[in-house]
């Protein structure tokens, strides 16, 4: 696992922050696992100048090709359940400010603190979750799931 705190310049990160939270349609009821009793709100990224950008920038960690992108949204009451993803690698970016708990976890290992404009590069494969926040705040997390080239 990596993780890189400020990982976009902190207008970028600001920016991204916003269009996140206001610029998507959400899906309601969605789910880490259909089933599983979870549910979040999702919207998938679209395909634009900043999302390919985004991806570039992935790239320079790691070089993948792009399966899927989405952004989470949790409130106090969502939280995620444990699963794994497609492809080899996931990235995780934390979009949002002011985010009390909301941890991510890998099962069996150390839980990773929120912290806005961190992002987080792990083995697809390995169970993991997002936890809801403890805060009344929007806690965003931007997922992009990938393919090692």
């Amino acid at each position: 696992m990596q993780v890189i705190d400020n990982w976009l310049e902190k207008d970028l990160a600001e920016f991204l922050s916003r269009y996140l939270e206001e610029g998507l349609l959400y899906r309601t009821n969605w789910g880490s696992i259909p089933g599983d009793g979870t549910q979040f709100l999702m919207a998938k990224l679209p395909l634009t100048p900043l999302s390919r950008f985004l991806y570039d920038k992935i790239n320079k960690i790691k070089k993948v090709s792009i399966i899927d992108s989405y952004v989470n949204l949790h409130y106090m009451c969502h939280g995620g359940g444990f699963h794994t993803d497609d492809g080899d690698t996931t990235f995780v970016y934390m979009a949002s400010k002011n985010v009390k708990g909301g941890e991510f976890e890998i099962k069996d290992e150390e839980k990773i603190q929120y912290k806005f404009n961190r992002l987080i590069c792990f083995n697809a494969k390995k169970l993991h979750k997002g936890n809801a926040p403890t805060n009344n705040v929007k806690r965003l997390t931007l997922a992009f799931k990938t393919q090692s080239i």
